[in-house]
């Protein structure tokens, strides 16, 4: 080989490896809510995003050990973090909804989804159904809304459904009137 060939190919090889590098990061412009649940204890949970979206835990959630420090881990009927209305939260024409979960328990084919994040039937929602399905819809707030994403990724795990206890990244992207996973 010449030395040119070599020198190519480890250079092609180290963009290689280089391009799959990546940084996530926060905007602070144009973040509203960020909650991180590294308080550990107590009955709030603070919004680091510097708008005061500071959130109440309700039926107390229990405080675990999580994918980064601490985490929530709730009942699946009767706990949540109640965040006050804002006009920070209010959706505009895009909006970004980022967060990790897992589930510890199997949910029944026939059961409805289960919410993770969202203003219930207000303006938007992203939840979980059983056998790997992430579900969406947005509303206008008058009761109008639109199913969204219903989708499963089932076919991409092992199992066929949310494996048990494994911690799992989910984003949702609307943008106008387009939604996206990832």
């Amino acid at each position: 080989m010449t030395r040119l060939t070599v020198v190519s190919t480890c250079l092609i090889l180290i963009s290689l490896m280089l391009a799959g590098v990546s940084f996530a990061r926060i905007d602070p412009e144009t973040c509203v809510g960020l909650w991180l649940f590294d308080e550990g204890k107590g009955d709030t949970t603070k919004d680091s995003s510097g708008n005061g979206n500071n959130g109440t835990l309700i039926s107390k959630p229990k405080w675990v050990k999580g994918q980064f420090g601490n985490a929530l881990e709730f009942d699946g009927s009767s706990n949540f973090v109640q965040v006050p209305p804002a006009d920070s939260l209010t959706m505009t024409k895009e909006i970004t909804v980022a967060f990790w979960f897992r589930t510890g328990k199997k949910m029944g084919v026939f059961e409805d989804r289960q919410a993770v994040v969202g203003k219930h039937y207000l303006e938007y929602e992203v939840g979980i159904y059983p056998s790997g399905g992430v579900h969406t819809y947005t509303s206008d707030g008058a009761g109008n809304y639109d199913e969204g994403i219903n989708c499963s990724i089932a076919g991409k795990l092992p199992e066929g459904d949310w494996i048990l206890d494994k911690w799992y990244h989910l984003a949702w992207t609307l943008i106008g009137l387009k939604q996206l996973n990832k």
